[in-house]
């Protein structure tokens, strides 16, 4: 299987560097990436429920169970075998894609993305078969661990369940806890279409938030270039497309790291800003950063900064 995975994508990316490019149906080659973006989530999912398999099997095994680690690790070979066949078959798309993204005008067709397919498709069928073994693994130890338990323990139920008192604590929540992914600068360089792909996996994994720390939407410097002028485009933008995904925005100001409006800095020096020292090359060096909100007038502003942000 290691073979495997060295072999085959020099097979594909040989394979697709060689047919015209003209007919080929790029939403083909957008639909074969995303496929196997779902195939390595399936393949993530896998990979958590032998974790979870080896911990339970801890337990049963301490517990005076039978010993099921044998089976946890067969199932960890056939992870990373399998893990070889995915990034194999994800290298072949994505070289397909990178060709398109580049413009080549030689070497491709959409034969070539049916090689593609076929080999996703038999790499799905390992990954949709290994993904049922590892559930009913843990299903199993779970029952074991139970059926274990109940002859080791006795439990007593202190309370019953109940609802949250308010249930908007629990909004945009999966048990409890709130899912959200990071857009910083690098994220908000991407295409907007690629962000879109981005945002629709992680909606679909689970996510309901954006955490945004990116200078135009989280600065305070740059969005209130002018005093009492406030340009929240970037932000605005940042929460149309977020909610395009059914996500909201979880905006994370910069304080620390952030800088002060120029207009206020002129004002106020560098009492508005902390002092740190750095080590160079020449020795010691002193600078200002950040936003000293210990500095009352500089904390006056930001509040009316903040009151116009919310």
């Amino acid at each position: 299987m290691k073979r495997t995975g060295r072999i085959l994508p020099a097979i594909l990316t040989a394979i697709l560097g060689w047919m015209p490019v003209c007919g080929i149906d790029r939403a083909a080659v957008r639909a074969e990436l995303e496929a196997m973006e779902d195939l390595r989530i399936l393949h993530r999912f896998a990979v958590q429920n032998l974790h979870d398999s080896m911990a339970l099997s801890i337990y049963l095994s301490a517990w005076g169970g039978p010993d099921m680690s044998a089976a946890v690790e067969d199932g960890f070979v056939e992870t990373e075998a399998l893990y070889d066949v995915l990034h194999a078959v994800d290298h072949g798309a994505t070289a397909l894609q990178a060709a398109l993204d580049a413009g080549m005008t030689n070497g491709l067709s959409d034969r070539k993305i049916d090689i593609l397919r076929r080999a996703r498709g038999e790499a799905a069928e390992r990954t949709r078969a290994h993904y049922a073994l590892t559930a009913a693994l843990k299903e199993l130890l779970v029952s074991n661990v139970t059926a274990t338990a109940a002859g080791k323990a006795k439990w007593v139920v202190a309370s019953e369940q109940a609802q949250w008192e308010d249930p908007a604590r629990e909004a945009e929540r999966l048990a409890g806890i709130r899912f959200s992914r990071l857009a910083d600068e690098t994220f908000f360089r991407m295409p907007p279409e690629q962000r879109d792909a981005l945002l629709l996996k992680n909606r679909r994994m689970g996510y309901s938030a954006l955490d945004v720390i990116w200078d135009p939407a989280s600065n305070w410097g740059d969005i209130e270039k002018e005093k009492g002028i406030y340009d929240f485009t970037a932000l605005d933008s940042a929460m149309e497309q977020a909610g395009r995904h059914g996500m909201s925005v979880l905006l994370m100001l910069k304080t620390l790291t952030g800088t002060p409006p120029s207009w206020h800095r002129q004002q106020h020096g560098s009492n508005c800003q902390f002092i740190v020292v750095t080590k160079e090359k020449g020795g010691w060096k002193t600078s200002a950063q950040g936003i000293n909100l210990m500095h009352d007038p500089t904390c006056a502003a930001a509040s009316s900064f903040l009151s116009a942000l919310t």
